[in-house]
């Protein structure tokens, strides 16, 4: 069978190795070798796209879970899944597998918004600048009085290696040595 791609780009071999109807899941698994004689592995979205119109079904309900190229070989084997409908695919398919079956534009946009999620704990949208982070820390260990010029150090010090010691209040009040673990309790009166 012949696979026609975007203008400019050049028709592909696929030949069908296996296929298998899986009922429990709802779906059809292939085996697909694409076959790309003196050209680089096609981009996955592109074979998604063309398999989908060849094999008359939805782009939303067909996924590429593994793409595979040998050295030097001119061919790529590639297991296919097809879906009843798109609603089966998001519930079983991981996250992995479906953002990699993204166009190209969506999958970039989609791995910056969850690096930020990452980074900042945040959307995007709301994410704080390093810098902004970093002024905002210094207010909370160091009390600054402008009038007589004094810069105080807001937590405790540890006796035992100089370091600043966080304070905690649960289960119990407790100043706390990050370095080397010295604990020094809170006394209520």
């Amino acid at each position: 069978m012949q696979l026609l791609l975007n203008k400019g780009e050049k028709a592909l071999d696929f030949k069908i190795i296996s296929e298998f109807y899986n009922p429990l899941l709802q779906r059809k698994e292939l085996l697909v070798e694409i076959i790309h004689p003196n050209e680089s592995t096609p981009e996955r979205y592109s074979v998604r796209k063309s398999l989908a119109l060849k094999l008359n079904t939805e782009i939303n309900n067909l996924y590429i879970r593994k793409m595979e190229s040998k050295t030097g070989m001119n061919s790529t084997l590639c297991e296919v899944e097809i879906y009843e409908n798109e609603k089966i695919a998001k519930a079983i398919l991981p996250k992995h597998i479906l953002l990699r079956n993204l166009p190209p534009e969506q999958r970039v946009k989609k791995t910056e918004e969850s690096k930020a999620k990452k980074w900042f704990g945040m959307s995007k949208n709301t994410q704080r600048t390093k810098s902004e982070k970093v002024k905002a820390r210094a207010r909370f260990l160091y009390e600054v009085d402008f009038e007589k010029n004094i810069i105080k150090l807001k937590n405790k010090k540890c006796p035992r290696c100089g370091n600043i010691m966080a304070f905690h209040k649960s289960p119990v009040e407790r100043w706390t040595c990050g370095a080397c673990s010295y604990t020094d309790f809170v006394k209520k009166s």
